[in-house]
């Protein structure tokens, strides 16, 4: 018997594994020693040693110890062991939820109204986060993991179901670290306070019950010691928020990123005040978290403090949230101390929450060709340049853009208060991040309020339509603002309100602090307070403090213009983005023309790196065995501090399409998207159809495979495939017919990344100014076991056409499906349908005798155009598993490109943790096929 060779990382990859599991069965983890790792190696790499030589084996045994004892640092504690995959949860509550959970979801439901399918997403998601912490139940574990998401998209609702999940599985600590200012640790403590704890930690309004605790028939499922309230973080000198614990508790900390803080916390550690197993929750983990310590054997003092506190625990997990990743994943990995353990790296597992469609975001705002939501105030850099000092003089007249901004935010407030439950509305300014010169600022806006007010004095009384204006003759500037904003930015509401109604209701209560102007910064006193029954007016004014996690309720008016050059610092000022259904066409935006250039910019690298962290998880890869790409800007933008960037490094990749298979891996989950993809496969094939000679052949003909094949001598021919893949197959196809097609394509942008219209339309400009991809092939896939396409399509490509069937995967819900759990769409091999069977013969022979299996890749070296495959495809349920999304199937059309060499190519430059492989995955099409059920 012929022994097949192994590739040396296969078995590496496998005796890693193995080493692993025998480790763990023999549960002597608590005194891991070198011997017993080298016993274990020893033991199973024999089983290899027939399929490599001894030297080659000599060094997998080499690296596989260094992967083990990386893996397995050794620390005073005892330790890490692998991170247990299996759902905790189940174990102990089986489908239901614990009491910790039970109660939080109704709060949503029940209070805060929150409808039943974010209530489930929160649900789903939390119970996969918790599946993914250390096992409560272990003697000793260690996780360290981070969750990315959208800016203002609902991050603490999800943290606080996973802490509520922790509580359920048997979690005794939870520490929330909450950002570096007063205003947002107030603001998390309130929302612990209603979604765990049960009563107020507010000053004043101590043990009143809030939240949870108000539901009917309410049990407190334990007994909560909150060690920390809204109005002090864990200090020795603070005896009311310090209470000792027993086995019967469970205690939650809120606290800043603040030393002393950190370090009373580690007091009580030490005391055993808290005891295990704890989670901590890094709320904003990009921002102070990270070791920006000066020189290679330093670190910065809130670094070492979160690393001593989860030191402290024999079983602890660190769960960062941010919507800003970059310098997260820029933490080096080797970086180990005996005393501090593993930096805050997120080793185990990085986690993508994906927004809903309602989510008003970056791509809504910095993708729509109109700019709907955009409106320019370059004028405010002669009134407050960009590069102002503290001590900056700022004169009464604010900008032209600036009155703009306030009247249209007026205009909502009016518009709210003719409402007959009205809600809160905010308006930022972002302007300076020098605190001095936002209290100057907020004084000015104060002043133009006070004058727009004094204008209304006598306005309600006398006008009575628009006509009526002209008694005004001394305001006429100021109303004929209002109108130009009213026309302009709320031509959808034209319809709905009388504009005079809504300029009265604007300032028709007298009390002149019904709306307020607030200064947000760490030194002023104000504070935005949405508590209570009625609804708040703010203008907020400020620079950090109104970018790190604080949340302005119903934002719809947002003015921002700073300098800052960091991807994660602008991102994290888009205070804008969130929730706005149903007052989302109300929501402006002002910013000045370069801001945002950068903007647009970083939208796209945002977009970029989540698709790189959904490949990482298509591949079953850990964080640090893949290291995470992020574009660099070709101007001034900098990807995050330099004190975060260590150990990044920059890489030239080139963007190209050679030899790759793109694909839609993903689908719009709404009747109007599948009609108009339908809508468009129906176009292309009358088009084709009607332009074609019908031929006998079964198979591409020879002439394409020869090297004087010339494109335009070509005429566009179709046939019939008799071989598999079977389908109908168009030759000859010019490329404006597939550009057509690809525009009116409707593609699902958010989870099937890289079949971006944008990205391969400007692949293919590329290859058409080489001189390439000028005539294409085109193949209508068919399936063997689906049913019958519909009528209006077998009358264009014959009645034998079935759906391809494929599985809907794991991240299918109300708005997206998703292709199997692989992003994969076609089978392996489909590729080879622009070749001749004797061309497909040749590659196999020699492939089988190499032992290897065939990637498309491999068939595309041999083709000279590209192909688009039209794939007819029936999304259905798992088998033996139903869902409510997709129900017993759903019809649609993808598509696959299949590009052949080419030389067309465009470098971007890349910046990268070199601390982690940058290229560590296989082929994607050879290593991670999914199983099609009829291919």
């Amino acid at each position: 018997m012929r022994l097949i060779p192994m590739k040396r990382d296969e078995v590496t990859r496998d005796l890693e594994s193995g080493v692993y599991n025998l480790l763990i069965k023999l549960e002597e983890l608590n005194e891991l020693t070198e011997a017993k790792i080298d016993d274990a190696i020893e033991s199973l790499s024999s089983v290899y040693a027939p399929y490599l030589d001894e030297s080659a084996l000599i060094a997998i045994k080499h690296d596989v110890k260094n992967a083990i004892q990386t893996k397995y640092q050794f620390l005073s504690l005892a330790p890490i062991e692998i991170v247990n995959r299996d759902l905790i949860i189940n174990r102990q509550f089986g489908e239901n939820n614990g009491p910790f959970f039970s109660n939080y979801s109704n709060y949503l439901s029940l209070i805060k109204k929150l409808n039943p399918d974010a209530i489930r997403n929160i649900d789903i998601y939390t119970k996969d986060l918790v599946s993914k912490l250390a096992d409560p139940n272990k003697k000793s574990q260690s996780v360290r993991g981070l969750v990315v998401a959208d800016v203002q998209s609902g991050k603490t609702a999800n943290y606080i179901g996973l802490i509520a999940k922790a509580l359920d599985i048997g979690y005794k600590t939870i520490v929330v670290l909450s950002g570096i200012h007063n205003n947002l640790r107030t603001q998390t403590q309130i929302r612990v306070d209603e979604g765990i704890i049960g009563y107020s930690m507010i000053k004043g309004k101590e043990n009143k019950k809030v939240g949870v605790g108000t539901l009917k028939g309410y049990k407190e499922p334990n007994v909560i010691n909150p060690f920390s309230s809204s109005y002090a973080d864990v200090h020795e000198h603070n005896k009311d928020a310090t209470i000792r614990t027993d086995a019967n508790h469970v205690a939650i900390v809120v606290t800043k990123k603040n030393v002393n803080s950190l370090k009373s916390l580690l007091s009580h550690c030490k005391s055993s005040r808290l005891r295990g197993p704890l989670l901590v929750i890094d709320d904003e983990a990009d921002n102070a978290s990270i070791n920006v310590a000066r020189g290679k054997d330093k670190t910065s003092s809130i670094n070492k403090h979160i690393r001593k506190l989860l030191n402290e625990f024999k079983v602890n997990s660190y769960v960062g949230y941010t919507a800003t990743p970059f310098a997260n994943v820029l933490i080096d990995t080797q970086k180990n101390d005996l005393f501090l353990g593993n930096d805050i790296f997120p080793k185990d597992f990085i986690t993508l929450l994906r927004s809903p469609q309602s989510y008003f975001g970056a791509i809504k705002v910095f993708a729509d060709e109109n700019d709907t939501f955009l409106n320019c105030c370059e004028d405010i850099e002669e009134y407050l340049p960009t590069n102002h000092q503290k001590n900056t003089q700022l004169n009464d007249e604010i900008p032209e853009s600036l009155k703009d901004a306030i009247c249209h935010f007026l205009v909502n407030v009016g518009i709210e208060k003719l409402q007959d439950n009205p809600k809160h509305r905010s308006m930022l300014i972002n302007v300076s991040r020098f605190v001095d010169v936002q209290a100057k600022f907020s004084n000015i806006v104060r002043k133009y309020l006070t004058d727009v007010r004094r204008h209304f004095i006598s306005f309600a009384q006398l006008v009575q339509s628009t006509d009526d204006l002209a008694l005004f003759d001394n305001d006429e500037e100021t109303f004929q603002r209002f109108e130009k904003v009213w026309n302009h930015d709320f031509v959808e509401d034209h319809s709905k309100f009388d504009f005079i109604n809504i300029l009265k209701s604007i300032f028709s209560v007298s009390h002149e602090d019904e709306i307020k102007v607030l200064t947000v910064n760490s030194t002023s006193d104000d504070s935005l307070d949405y508590s209570g029954e009625n609804a708040r007016f703010y203008i907020a004014i400020g620079g950090f403090t109104l970018s790190r996690g604080l949340t302005l309720e119903g934002l719809v008016t947002s003015y921002f213009a700073r300098n800052s050059k960091g991807y994660d610092t602008l991102m994290q000022m888009c205070r804008w983005f969130g929730y706005r259904e149903p007052y989302e066409h109300r929501c402006r935006i002002w910013l000045t023309p370069e801001s945002k250039g950068w903007y647009q910019f970083i939208t796209s690298v945002v977009e970029e790196l989540y698709a790189e962290i959904d490949e990482m998880s298509d591949l079953e890869l850990q964080p640090d065995e893949l290291a995470l790409k992020i574009k660099k800007h070709p101007g001034a933008l900098q990807v995050t501090s330099p004190l975060k960037m260590r150990t990044a490094t920059d890489v030239l990749v080139s963007l190209n399409v050679s030899r790759k298979v793109i694909e839609t891996v993903a689908f719009l989950n709404n009747e109007d998207s599948l009609a108009n993809n339908r809508q468009a496969v129906l176009e292309i094939l009358e088009k084709l159809v009607e332009k074609s000679e019908e031929s006998e052949q079964s198979e591409p003909s020879e002439a394409q495979s020869n090297n004087d094949y010339q494109p335009s001598n070509k005429k566009l021919i179709r046939y019939r495939r008799d071989k598999s893949p079977h389908g109908l197959m168009f030759e000859n196809v010019p490329f404006e017919i597939i550009l057509e097609f690809l525009e009116k394509y409707q593609n699902d942008d958010e989870l099937s990344f890289k079949s971006r219209y944008e990205y391969v339309s400007k692949a293919i400009q590329k290859m058409l100014e080489e001189g390439e991809a000028e005539t294409w092939d085109v193949f209508i896939a068919n399936g063997s076991k689906g049913k019958i396409v519909d009528p209006s399509l077998t009358k264009l490509i014959g009645d034998d056409h079935s759906w391809l069937i494929r599985t809907a995967g794991k991240y299918t819900n109300s708005e997206h499906i998703r292709v199997g759990n692989k992003q994969k769409l076609s089978s392996r091999g489909i590729s080879k349908v622009a070749l001749t069977h004797e061309e497909i013969n040749a590659i196999e022979e020699k492939k089988k005798l190499e032992g290897k299996a065939i990637a498309d890749s491999t068939y595309l070296t041999h083709t000279k155009k590209p192909l688009l495959v039209i794939q007819p495809v029936n999304l259905v349920p798992a088998k033996g598993l139903t869902s409510e999304f997709v129900g017993e199937g759903v019809k649609t059309f993808g598509w696959s490109i299949c590009f052949p060499k080419t030389n067309a190519t465009e470098a971007c430059e890349y910046t990268y943790n070199w601390s982690i492989p940058i290229d560590n995955q296989p082929e994607i099409d050879e290593e991670t096929e999914r199983v099609i059920a009829d291919d």
